[in-house]
């Protein structure tokens, strides 16, 4: 798992497409480049506590998902992927590649959406407000370089 900084939807028809960036030197991007697909987890501000875990560290050095349960995050599963998912997400995209586009130290996939899912206590979200870069400026969870912050071990 992987924390993106830029991620939109840029099409409806006659398919739903969206754009992921990607930081090349995450094992997230080795991953989906191999695999081709991946899910986008749509995360709300109640995830802000991971985003050094997802954002400022490698799954290459840290166990993520053991991460996420310490903080009250534990994965599931769905039924409609294979992959382990975060809790409380507003939704679930099935991204399948279709074009990679350099960005510099970035890759930006263009993707088709095979499957959205959106939980079934979507009621429960309802108030939920997506986690956005400029909430994790505010709380000082990234830097304005958009680089995730360690958090303050005091």
């Amino acid at each position: 798992m992987n924390i993106l900084t830029y991620a939109s939807p840029v099409g409806i028809r006659p398919q739903r497409v969206w754009c992921i960036s990607v930081y090349r030197k995450t094992l997230s991007h080795s991953n989906f480049m191999q695999q081709r697909s991946g899910v986008l987890q749509v995360l709300s501000e109640e995830h802000a506590p991971l985003t050094h875990l997802l954002g400022g560290q490698s799954g290459r050095e840290v166990d993520k998902a053991e991460g996420c349960r310490d903080l009250g995050f534990g994965w599931h599963r769905e039924g409609f992927v294979e992959e382990s998912l975060l809790p409380g997400c507003l939704a679930y995209l099935r991204l399948n590649l279709l074009e990679v586009v350099s960005a510099g130290d970035h890759d930006v996939a263009v993707c088709s959406v095979e499957k959205i899912l959106v939980p079934t206590d979507a009621a429960a979200l309802s108030n939920a407000r997506p986690m956005q870069s400029a909430f994790l400026r505010e709380k000082g969870l990234i830097s304005n370089k958009g680089q995730a912050v360690p958090p303050d071990t005091n």
